[in-house]
């Protein structure tokens, strides 16, 4: 049987068009080509997680730890939030 095709309405195409353009958006600041990778990374992550606990705030201010933090890690920061996503990585069974 034939697993019928997700499709977007208006509302949900704008909102994603909203998060890719934000993920960018932070990407830029960075000035390195691997932020953007890393940025994707967040956003992956960050948008799995806000649909999975049904957040109601902000999806912009929501996926931006994520996409920072993604970002930060891949470019060899240390602080307290690349600790975290460290951990979180290796507890998702990534190196």
């Amino acid at each position: 049987m034939d697993k019928p095709k997700r499709t977007l309405n208006k509302q949900e195409g704008e909102l994603f068009q909203r998060a890719v353009a934000f993920t960018i958006s932070v990407a830029d600041k960075y000035k390195d080509d691997r932020a953007y990778e890393a940025a994707l990374v967040g956003l992956y992550v960050g948008l799995k997680a806000y649909t999975d606990n049904e957040h109601t705030f902000n999806l912009e201010t929501y996926l931006h730890w994520f996409v920072k933090t993604s970002i930060e890690y891949e470019l060899g920061y240390k602080n307290k939030d690349t600790k975290i996503w460290g951990e979180k990585k290796e507890s998702a069974g990534e190196k």
